[in-house]
């Protein structure tokens, strides 16, 4: 019987959603779906400076009321990591505490309690646990030592003395279940090339690579043990290997010793310098017919072919009367018929005998003459059992000469001796066939007989009364019906009885058997299961603790007694906006201020930037920031101290051989910036704290990097604004009429004018790249005049000359060195 469905109990008041459900709640009857068991488990986050705690609901999902969670988090007693602030994703449903840190022996501890009042589906119905799937409910942050340091949720015997094990309580039934047993480590776990974490064996330290053909063995980059092959021939195989390490030919003396070679001219097997017929494959001495004429002996009779004028026939070496092959009459032979006697050969050079009878009338022999005797073979006997296998009917079976009833191979058993082979006996080990009687033994059962598999079995005796207070048995030939006690004298024996020991219970209730369900503080749940018994506005400690509220005035769902940016949603390192598209990974700082990283902090994520004409930076410049940016790639030439804050932009060359940079710093203090034709390359160009535009070398077509830095050892970073710019061309085109020939400066700083006008009055000025003025004077202009005239001290760049005379402007570009 369900006594309130999920749509009643939402009605009551949170504040008494839990007694209500303490109050009726029985085992698996208060509300459906409630999980057989609940899994817990401890990880680590992808940062290594978080432990996450997780469940897993067992059987069904679960979205109604957390009752009761406890669980222990243990580390090593020598752990230089503290336990730092919790976060939680669903506190309304979830409100975790978190009691004292304790250190026994050699481990510490970490308790963590939640007891709640309010469903998970009200609250936050995102964070529902499903079936069979982990899901986070909690996550504290690790401070301290980063040395890799191991945690596990246990239940050991500490946690069993002190009633701090792993509990969960679902809807008011408990529902624990297992630990996983895997620990989550936090802090740098990274291990070195032999995997031992803080070792030793790092890229460009000794090693042993197990090869003696490499000497001076080190770690690569790679964590490879790599050493020196060496190979003084230069044949492929080393000198620890090479038992002739002069001789590129040779690895090993071989036959003929190092620097000889082990040739085989012809084939035979046998190297020529040990070869008295070097070119006749056939022989390695010359013999009796000398090399490259065989010594053979086709008829074995101990004279060579090249001199038997029968090498065919052992028994001569010329023809003779009846010719080779053949004997001479009247002298003995074969006639090739065992049956035989007395051969001869006759006149005509024949060979005939006379016939000999040796058949001994015996099946099992085989008769012959062999030429001097009859001989009588046995025929094959292929069981070893006697019988020849022409009169055996099982010629492979040692034990039978007939099939029987079981058949050749097959023995003719009978083990439980009924007069069945046992290979045609269905049951073959138990005297009788499958459906005789039997006894099976047991006292409950009757109408014993053999069944299909040989074992014996009865139909059981139900003497099953439906009296829950009686023990039912049969004794063979009646049914026997006994009281069962009642312990606690309630009158509900103790199979009915819930709580057989406690004669005021019937059922554990919410507090269990021998526990009274008391509410000290009225707040409608008990005392055995509020974490606040005193406290009539709370259930559990919450954040702030039993008798404190849980303010949260940012509303980021993280109380103000632990909030670290009480009046800014999210703690320090939780994400933000900054509002600057231009930045990324924003996080709330130390003082609770959004920043961000620039998008361009990586050299891979360099900004792309078009190369403007000669006379359009600084109008087209491109504004920057590198505040809150890190180092990324070594230090440049310029820049040896460090650390560097530093954004990077690219540009392609297009047709221009020469570049001009012009960076102004800005907020930037101890700034620069460095020229590099790829992100691992070292820089081509380095410039610190340019106070000029300045011309560079690159190459035609090509890709190219700018790396905006500010040395943060020495300043700060900041603001900025850089253009890069072509100086092919930088010069503005002349008036068709102006006498202005020659200008650059001088090793002394003077600037040098060819004037091939009329004498004038002129008006100079001295601009540099981004268009400010560096100097403004009048100055006298004679005709045919190439002299030197002083201007202001200017540092190495380029800059631009403007004069004014004869009623036009000439602008030339000038550099100064």
């Amino acid at each position: 019987m369900q006594l309130f469905t999920s749509s009643e109990l939402k009605a009551y008041p949170a504040i008494g959603l839990l007694a209500v459900v303490s109050l009726f709640a029985q085992p698996d009857t208060a509300r459906a779906q409630v999980p057989s068991s609940v899994d817990i488990d401890l990880s680590e986050n992808s940062t290594n400076d978080s432990l996450i705690v997780r469940v897993r609901a067992n059987s069904s999902s679960f979205d109604e009321l957390l009752t009761a969670l406890t669980f222990t988090i243990r580390c090593t007693a020598t752990a230089g990591v503290n336990f730092g602030p919790i976060a939680v994703p669903c506190n309304a449903a979830m409100p975790f505490s978190e009691q004292a840190l304790v250190t026994s022996g050699s481990y510490r501890y970490k308790t963590f309690n939640a007891f709640s009042n309010a469903l998970i589906e009200d609250e936050c119905p995102a964070r529902a646990w499903p079936e069979g799937q982990w899901i986070a409910i909690m996550a504290v942050k690790m401070n301290g030592d980063p040395t890799c340091t191991e945690f596990n949720i246990v239940n050991d015997a500490w946690t069993s003395e002190n009633n701090r094990d792993f509990f969960i309580s679902l809807n008011g039934l408990e529902r624990t279940g297992a630990i996983d047993a895997q620990p989550a480590s936090v802090g740098n776990c990274q291990g070195d090339c032999l995997g031992a974490v803080g070792g030793g064996a790092l890229p460009g330290t000794p090693c042993n690579d197990g090869s003696a053909c490499t000497v001076n063995d080190i770690w690569s980059v790679d964590c490879e043990c790599l050493g020196q092959f060496q190979d003084a021939d230069g044949d492929g195989t080393c000198d620890a290997s090479d038992e002739c390490p002069s001789d590129p030919l040779k690895v090993t003396p071989g036959i003929c010793g190092c620097g000889v070679s082990d040739a085989d001219g012809d084939g035979d097997g046998t190297v020529d310098c040990l070869d008295g017929c070097p070119t006749d494959p056939t022989k390695t001495a010359p013999g009796i017919c000398g090399c490259n004429v065989a010594d053979t002996d086709m008829d074995q009779d101990g004279v060579a072919d090249c001199n038997d004028l029968c090498p065919n026939d052992a028994n001569k070496t010329a023809p003779g009367l009846c010719g080779c092959g053949n004997g001479e009459p009247g002298s003995d032979c074969d006639d090739g018929n065992a049956s035989t006697i007395n051969d001869q050969i006759g006149g005509d050079c024949a060979c005939a005998g006379t016939v000999v009878d040796c058949n001994d009338n015996d099946p099992c022999t085989l008769d012959s003459y062999d030429g001097g005797q009859c001989v009588h073979a046995a025929l094959p006997d292929g069981d070893g059992d006697g019988a020849c296998d022409l009169i055996d009917e099982c010629p492979m079976d040692p034990a039978k000469v007939v099939p029987g009833p079981c058949g050749c191979g097959t023995p003719d058993v009978d083990t439980d001796a009924d007069g069945l082979a046992d290979c045609i006996d269905s049951c073959p080990a138990a005297v009788g066939q499958v459906g005789s009687s039997c006894d099976d033994g047991d006292t409950q059962t009757i109408n014993d007989h053999l069944l299909a598999d040989c074992t014996c079995a009865g139909t059981p005796v139900n003497c099953d009364d439906q009296n829950a207070c009686t023990s039912d048995l049969f004794n063979g030939n009646q049914c026997i019906h006994t009281a069962l006690p009642d312990s606690d004298g309630d009158g509900v024996c103790d199979g009915a009885d819930g709580c057989p020991s406690d004669p005021l219970k019937l059922a554990p209730g919410i507090c269990g058997c021998g526990s009274p369900d008391i509410d000290s503080d009225g707040d409608l749940v008990y005392d055995c299961v509020d974490g606040c018994p005193t406290d009539p506005l709370k259930t559990a400690p919450g954040a702030c603790g039993c008798g404190s509220p849980d303010t949260d005035g940012d509303g980021d769902a993280i109380a103000d007694c632990v909030d670290n940016c009480p009046t800014l949603p999210g703690v320090q390192g939780s994400a933000c906006d900054d509002g600057n598209a231009s930045t990324v990974n924003d996080v709330l700082d130390t003082q609770c201020v959004c920043v961000g990283q620039p998008v361009n902090d990586a050299c891979t994520d360099a900004i792309a930037l078009s190369v403007q004409g000669p006379a359009d930076c600084p109008a087209n410049a491109t504004a920057g920031n590198n505040s809150n940016s890190g180092q990324d790639g070594p230090l440049p030439q310029c820049a040896a101290n460090g650390p560097l804050g530093d954004v990077w932009y690219a540009f392609n060359s297009g047709s221009s051989d020469h570049v001009m940079i012009a960076l102004d710093p800005g907020s930037m203090t101890s700034w620069g910036f460095a020229l590099y034709n790829a992100c691992s390359g070292a820089d081509i160009h380095c410039e610190l704290a340019p106070m000029a535009a300045v011309e560079v070398v690159v190459t035609p077509n090509t890709d190219h990097l700018v790396r905006v830095f500010s040395d943060l050892g020495q300043g700060a970073a900041g603001t900025f604004t850089l253009c890069i710019s072509s100086s092919v061309g930088t010069e503005v085109p002349d008036p068709v009429n102006s006498a202005v020939g020659a200008v650059n400066f001088t090793p002394d700083g003077a600037l040098q004018l060819e004037w091939i006008g009329v004498g004038t009055t002129g008006h100079v000025q001295l601009l540099d790249l981004r268009g400010r003025m560096l100097d403004d004077q009048r100055i006298g202009l004679v005709s045919g005049m190439n002299g030197p005239f002083m201007l202001a001290r200017v540092s190495p760049g380029v800059y631009l000359l403007r004069l004014d005379a004869e009623g036009t402007t000439t602008t030339r570009r000038v550099m100064a060195h």
